[in-house]
């Protein structure tokens, strides 16, 4: 076979230090240990060449809404007008979204819904055959200018039977990875119920996880082979199997194994925790827990089915401070049912928060946008929201644009827009003086960033807590110019 048989493509933006391409990562390693060759095109770090187009007979792309969406349609349309003949198998999570919408596209030939690795397998093995693929469940495609939409069989694949991630087909050198952490995958799926979730339509609620001694090996593998020192754990749940979890960071202590690490963690379950629970976590360098606290509103936090209470978001914060662990918060404002008074409890408990210490990071109170294929946005929809209607207006959405959330008057969306830029801003301004030095050096490699953070930055942060203090929100002019400032030099969107 030639190696450029099959092609794996990331679209996206030209970006400096991404995160690594987990999906095709993972997808190309199980393609080659089953005896295919593949080439992964990050358009992120690296140019797809024609050359390239002309040589693959299969090319795969993954893609979320979005600007990554955006980037895929217009790679799809070049190659389309090159290689008319070559199929492009579209997956991910915007496709499996939409599936049928997706399919719908000229620029799409089939669907693969869900996690993708044996059936894209199985699609490339009878398309390279000549064969006819129609049977294989999970796929959307068009015959005879039909859609045919097979069912997903919810047999879902076990991460003991994925190889290890081909880190070595792309130059990790030019990654976030290599420097802050990099991107590791110990389980997959969640069981948990959150409306605003995307493991609902692609998981169906299944977790399953990598075996301790698993784990271990490949932690081992990262340590002594690539040489980093620290991972960034990408589960949607880390902490699903408790007993699992915490064996891991057992056997990391006791077998050496001194790597920094950070994960997603449920405030009920760290509330939960032991102290000795605590201390282990600790122990095995566990740097920071990502906690969702999405709401001060016991109310708000029904109705997304988080499960969780205000309490246990309070207890599992002070339990990470307590263990020398930062506890990294997010909330979401905004939703179609929140209140004013909602609101309200959700700024008083991002300030009792802020109060357990100064390792406490809030890293955003984020405002909703709807994101296809979760509960919430059905939800959405019911209050007004407007679905797009084909690959390329799904390619113009973005998490920041509220202009299609008709439940927010004019007025309540500059309040929230403003809430929320403080808070980024409070959060980025802690980074920057709690962190070290160095962290501030690495991030303000250039003059203009080094002049703008030290003529405007102190200034915005008098006005950030003056604002938040008195909780005035109204005529935040600053804060538009703000937003507009670190797109321009930080290229934060």
């Amino acid at each position: 076979m030639d190696e450029r048989e099959i092609i794996l493509l990331y679209p996206g933006e030209r970006i400096a230090k991404p995160r690594l391409p987990m999906s095709v990562l993972t997808l190309a390693g199980y393609c080659i240990a089953k005896g295919y060759k593949c080439k992964i095109i990050d358009e992120r770090v690296t140019e797809l060449k024609d050359g390239d187009i002309n040589a693959a007979k299969i090319i795969g792309i993954s893609t979320m809404s979005g600007f990554q969406l955006n980037s895929a349609v217009k790679t799809a349309e070049r190659i389309k007008k090159l290689r008319p003949d070559v199929p492009l198998i579209w997956g991910g999570a915007h496709p499996s979204a939409y599936p049928q919408q997706t399919a719908q596209s000229p620029l799409v030939d089939v669907v693969v819904k869900g996690e993708g690795e044996e059936i894209f397998l199985k699609l490339c093995e009878k398309i390279l055959a000549g064969s006819d693929f129609s049977e294989l469940p999970a796929i959307v495609f068009k015959k005879n200018d039909e859609l045919v939409d097979n069912p997903v069989l919810n047999d879902f694949i076990q991460p003991d039977e994925l190889p290890f991630p081909m880190y070595e087909l792309v130059d990790i050198g030019k990654y976030a990875d290599f420097e802050n952490g990099l991107s590791y995958e110990t389980s997959r799926g969640c069981p948990y119920r959150c409306t605003f979730c995307y493991v609902e339509y692609f998981h169906k609620r299944k977790w399953r996880g990598k075996s301790v001694d698993r784990v271990i090996n490949e932690m081992r593998r990262i340590s002594d082979d690539i040489g980093v020192r620290k991972l960034f754990i990408i589960d949607d749940n880390f902490f699903a199997n408790k007993k699992r979890s915490l064996e891991i960071c057992s056997k990391m202590v006791s077998e050496g194994i001194w790597l920094n690490w950070t994960a997603t963690a449920r405030a009920d379950f760290v509330s939960r925790c032991s102290d000795e629970e605590m201390r282990l976590i600790r122990k095995s360098n566990c740097e920071i827990l990502s906690i969702g606290a999405e709401s001060g509103s016991e109310t708000v936090l029904k109705k997304i089915q988080k499960d969780i209470t205000t309490e246990q978001i309070k207890t599992a914060v002070k339990k990470c401070v307590d263990n020398g662990i930062m506890p990294a918060v997010s909330f979401v404002i905004g939703l179609p049912f929140e209140e004013d008074a909602d609101l309200d409890k959700t700024l008083d408990l991002y300030d009792e928060l802020m109060k357990f210490g100064k390792n406490v990071e809030i890293n955003g109170l984020f405002v909703y946008v709807p994101y296809a294929g979760t509960p919430l946005f059905q939800t959405a929809v019911e209050y007004g929201y407007k679905p797009k209607s084909d690959l390329v207006e799904w390619g113009q959405w973005n998490f920041s644009d509220i202009s299609n959330n008709p439940w927010l008057t004019r007025k309540r969306a500059k309040r929230l827009e403003a809430v929320s830029n403080i808070a980024r801003f409070k959060f980025m301004y802690h980074r920057f003086e709690y962190y070290s030095g160095g962290y501030k050096q690495e991030k303000l490699k250039s003059l203009p960033l080094r002049i703008g953070y030290f003529l405007f930055v102190r200034l915005f942060a008098f006005f950030a807590d003056l604002r938040w203090k008195h909780r005035f929100f109204s005529f935040a002019v600053e804060w538009t110019l703000w937003q507009k400032l670190t797109y321009k030099l930080f290229k934060v969107r």
